[in-house]
């Protein structure tokens, strides 16, 4: 696709005032259309690249303070012992994960993050052979298989370290948070726990420390956590599986489940946690068997037995000095099937009447992907001394008529009609959409990109044009949940 720039238009009256009479921007265009109000207009300076290709891609890593627009903040869990990592990876936050977030939105908008160490102390997760293979997990899988009761709770039913480790990590994972977002105020939150790490970002997100920091976080994700309890709104079937199965995660098993809420409430509607549980693929550190009486009567899929539960166990490794089916082992499994579905879902972005140029929304679309923007407050004018201020779909035909011409951007729209365009540059459009109104603005539009590239909006008035505006507004962009 080749992409065309859009020459400013000058003319000779004064700066920043209206002209009696100028060129029609309109015809620079390659196309410009307007549906129902919102004009849309697609481009850049040069052909698209592609970014986030899934495929074992490294993401660089950012320090505290580096403010684009979006953050992942990721928590490791167990680490495999690397003369056996040859199955799926347990390092897929960063493999799959990052590399979709970052075709979501660009990689140029995404600041990667990984909890280690802050001021608060250091968080390093526990080796894989410190869970599986403890002394206190290999009896239990003993027991589950003989039909046994588990008699072992509370810290006595955890691998020995594991608890203070998790609880350590939480102080600091709250501390990172807190201090990422002072330094970046404007910044929207991605948070990923995998494993151990799902675990204690659950412990941090429930922390009160946080709690003003809900509204900035756009996702949640865990996978294998622990603490998963089935009841939560917040459990997600993974794909190609059936409903999530009744279960409670080893550590809800053995400490009780996460009160008052697995997620807070507030996070419920932006969370999704995973635990791998298809037939024979029980991933057994968050679908374990037990769990106290009428926990789980909201689940719709099949409790987990403590047979299928001692067999995955063992899968992964309990018990066994040579291991030959690690690629096999449920909590190994989230590489294999996971996609889709984590990318930010929506945001709110304000937009000046009075400043020059395009404004970056820091969203990435792709080609066909659709996004709703929908007035949250403000309004402005292209014209204080004569016309009342007016939202995003501009003035009415009447109105827009007796503005002097020559100072639009998309000749076929008002003037002061919020207008987008996606490109690498927000002076850079080409191919079209439209986004279409209902009869009341306030229910907003939808808007289906014909390109990718980063999404840009502004009013409809040139550069030189502004000196007489007023105003701002703010709306919500919404995009389309892939899955």
């Amino acid at each position: 696709m080749r992409l065309l720039r859009l020459p400013r238009t000058r003319s000779a009256g004064a700066p920043g005032t209206r002209p009696r009479s100028a060129s029609r921007f309109g015809r620079c265009v390659t196309a410009l259309v307007t549906v129902g109000g919102l004009v849309i207009a697609i481009g850049g300076t040069n052909e698209l690249p592609a970014v986030g290709a899934a495929s074992g891609l490294q993401a660089e890593t950012q320090q505290q303070g580096d403010c684009r627009p979006y953050v992942f903040i990721g928590i490791r869990g167990v680490r495999v012992i690397p003369a056996i990592d040859s199955g799926p990876t347990v390092d897929f936050l960063e493999n799959k994960v990052i590399p979709e977030l970052q075709d979501a939105v660009g990689s140029e908008n995404l600041a990667v993050q990984w909890l280690s160490a802050t001021p608060a102390g250091a968080y390093d997760p526990l080796p894989f052979e410190q869970v599986f293979w403890s002394s206190v997990t290999t009896e239990q899988v003993k027991r589950a298989e003989a039909g046994i009761p588990e008699p072992l709770t509370g810290e006595a039913g955890l691998p020995p370290g594991l608890h203070a480790n998790e609880l350590n990590g939480a102080k600091v994972a709250v501390d990172h948070i807190r201090t990422q977002a002072a330094l970046c105020p404007n910044q929207r939150l991605v948070v990923a726990g995998y494993s151990e790490g799902a675990w204690v970002l659950g412990d941090a997100l429930a922390d009160t420390e946080l709690r003003p920091l809900y509204p900035r976080i756009d996702k949640v994700l865990l996978f294998g956590d622990p603490m998963f309890d089935s009841d939560s709104p917040a459990v997600h079937a993974a794909p190609g599986q059936g409903p999530p199965r009744q279960a409670l995660g080893a550590a809800a098993r053995a400490l009780g489940p996460r009160q008052p809420s697995y997620v807070p409430a507030e996070l419920e509607d932006r969370s999704q946690s995973y635990c791998w549980s298809g037939s024979g693929q029980v991933d057994p550190v968050c679908a374990t068997f037990g769990g106290r009486p009428g926990q789980r009567a909201s689940s719709p899929g099949d409790p987990v037995t403590p047979q299928e539960w001692a067999g995955a166990m063992r899968v992964c490794g309990s018990g066994i000095e040579i291991i030959t089916q690690l690629a096999d082992c449920g909590h190994l499994k989230y590489a294999d099937g996971l996609s889709g579905s984590f990318h930010p879902r929506r945001f709110d972005i304000t937009v000046s009447s009075t400043t020059a140029g395009w404004r970056d929304t820091g969203l990435h679309v792709t080609k066909g992907q659709t996004v709703t923007i929908k007035p949250v407050a403000g309004s402005w004018t292209v014209d204080r001394r004569m016309f009342d201020r007016v939202g995003i779909r501009g003035y009415p035909a009447d109105t827009d008529h007796a503005v002097a011409p020559g100072c639009k951007i998309a000749d076929s729209g008002a003037y002061g009609q919020l207008l987008a365009a996606v490109g690498t540059e927000g002076s850079d459009v080409a191919d079209v959409a439209g986004v279409e109104f209902p009869a009341h603005e306030a229910a907003g539009g939808t808007y289906t990109a014909d390109a990718d590239g980063t999404l840009f909006v502004r009013i409809n008035d040139q550069d030189r044009c502004l000196g007489d505006n007023v105003g701002l507004v703010t709306v919500t962009v919404t995009e389309e949940v892939v899955t």
